[in-house]
């Protein structure tokens, strides 16, 4: 959820309301550049944990970051690609038939093997973790397990329980 913006059209890390604790979290992780290599995303549905992940997306990649206010400008190549969802830095991954399956997570394998693009990260968003299947599952934590130095992994999901243990210990719940 979103408070309205001067410019109207924005939307701003700064500008999410109700979400105070996990944006303090997050601005603290990259005012002390001590990012976790993998965060999952908890919480109910409908209260813009994607759009959340998406703004902390263009919080790290931002070229022209504003770091008294914590807010990516909007306006570089960056920001404007992840608006478009066209960041070849920045994936998103969604259900698929109900699903996240192993070659979605197979894909991330592959698009993990090369360095970034053009940002200082590559971000995967994960959305809806708790309908990954058991391999894609098993997948994904390999991976975790084998973090390289500028990747990210935002994992979404409202039902924790539904994730296996061993990928819930390799990441930060917020």
């Amino acid at each position: 959820r979103y408070a309205a913006n001067k410019e109207g059209s924005k939307h701003l890390f700064k500008d999410i309301i109700g979400q105070n604790y996990p944006k303090q979290i997050m601005i603290n992780a990259v005012k002390s550049k001590r990012l976790s290599h993998a965060y999952i995303f908890l919480g109910k549905e409908g209260i813009g944990r994607k759009k959340f992940a998406i703004e902390f997306a263009k919080m790290l990649n931002c070229v022209n970051f504003d770091y008294d206010n914590m807010d990516s400008c909007e306006k570089c190549a960056s920001c404007i690609d992840i608006n478009l969802n066209k960041n070849p830095d920045v994936n998103i991954i969604d259900v698929e038939k109900n699903v996240i399956s192993i070659e979605q997570i197979r894909k991330i394998i592959n698009d993990n093997a090369f360095t970034s693009f053009y940002d200082k990260y590559k971000i995967f968003i994960i959305n809806n973790l708790e309908k990954m299947s058991d391999g894609a599952s098993s997948a994904l934590l390999k991976i975790l397990e084998e973090p390289t130095g500028n990747t990210i992994f935002i994992l979404i999901t409202s039902n924790i329980n539904a994730v296996f243990s061993t990928i819930k210990s390799r990441c930060q719940v917020v």
